[in-house]
């Protein structure tokens, strides 16, 4: 047998999740279809909503993400806990400063923000902690591009060439020299 509301001994009329719930000689139990819990408290003369509380469970981690260096960068955690989960989002292991929501999004990503992203999920009955999801960031690299010699000259000039002319130059200047 698993008490799923109220406390064993426990007598009161509060509504509440799990042990917080009282109750004052029960008399009923029905449950619907979204899982809403309902109880009849015959000493009360109230029906009691609740339901089964739980410690939060992660049902989608935060992948791995590569972005380019001034674009947006975005990890999401998918999480269900009864009372309903609180986030805290960290960075290579140091608390986030103000990401305490199930998505942590940031602009202009730069490679100072690569690293491991986890996140924990809280509420009143436990904690769980995501696996790590890593983000990479690439920076843009140029290459040069050869300029093919095509029948119009272009190209860089060969060092034997260069010293061709320069000798050529000069025999051209001593002969004008001596006529």
């Amino acid at each position: 047998m698993t008490t799923i509301g109220g406390k064993p001994g426990g007598i009161g009329s509060e509504d509440g999740i799990g042990a917080a719930a009282r109750f004052n000689y029960p008399s009923g139990v029905a449950i619907n279809r979204a899982g809403v819990l309902y109880v009849a408290d015959e000493i009360n003369y109230a029906i009691r909503k609740g339901q089964v509380a739980g410690a939060p469970i992660i049902t989608s981690q935060p992948a791995n993400s590569t972005v380019a260096a001034g674009t947006n960068a975005q990890f999401s955690v998918t999480a269900d806990g009864a009372p309903a989960p609180t986030y805290q989002w960290y960075f290579n292991g140091n608390a986030f400063s103000g990401a305490t929501a199930n998505t942590l999004s940031f602009t202009n990503a730069r490679g100072t923000d690569a690293g491991d992203y986890t996140v924990v999920v809280t509420n009143e009955i436990g904690a769980v902690t995501s696996t790590k999801a890593t983000l990479t960031v690439t920076t843009a690299t140029v290459t040069p591009t050869a300029t093919p010699a095509a029948a119009s000259g272009g190209g860089s000039m060969e060092r034997w060439f260069a010293l061709v002319l320069l000798v050529l130059g000069s025999l051209h200047r001593l002969a004008a020299k001596q006529h």
